[in-house]
């Protein structure tokens, strides 16, 4: 049985209230496991432990640790999207993406301390920040 798409409902903005983000990224909460996109104005994910934002240059993001910052390629977000739109029942290649995890040391990704990982979950460094983050040695 084949999914037909009438139409799609989905209306996808360039900008989001006047600001324009140069990049897409995610974050991925330790504790919850959610995913939240992030904008100029703070947001936190589904249990509240983690939270980021962009700041005024709308690249670079401060962010919650422990927690992931989720890179995605615009371009290709702009091709799958498109693709998608043109054809919303056709499978192309053209809508598969490039994403990441982008490191500790990323410039434009600005770690602070946030609420350790529980002691059953916990690694042994997961519930604090790298040192070249923390500035600790």
């Amino acid at each position: 049985m084949a999914l037909q798409v009438v139409s799609t409902g989905i209306r996808l903005r360039p900008s989001c209230a006047g600001h324009i983000l140069t990049a897409m990224k995610l974050m991925y909460c330790a504790h919850c496991e959610d995913i939240v996109r992030l904008f100029p104005e703070k947001r936190s994910c589904r249990c509240g432990k983690s939270w980021g934002y962009y700041l005024d240059d709308n690249a670079t993001t401060v962010q919650t640790w422990p927690g992931l910052s989720i890179g995605i390629a615009n371009p290709d977000f702009a091709a799958a999207h498109q693709t998608f739109l043109a054809e919303p029942n056709v499978f192309s290649p053209v809508l598969s993406m490039r994403a990441w995890i982008n490191p500790a040391s990323e410039v434009d990704v600005k770690f602070v301390e946030g609420e350790p990982i529980a002691d059953e979950q916990a690694e042994p460094l997961a519930d604090e920040p790298p040192a070249a983050i923390s500035g600790r040695s």
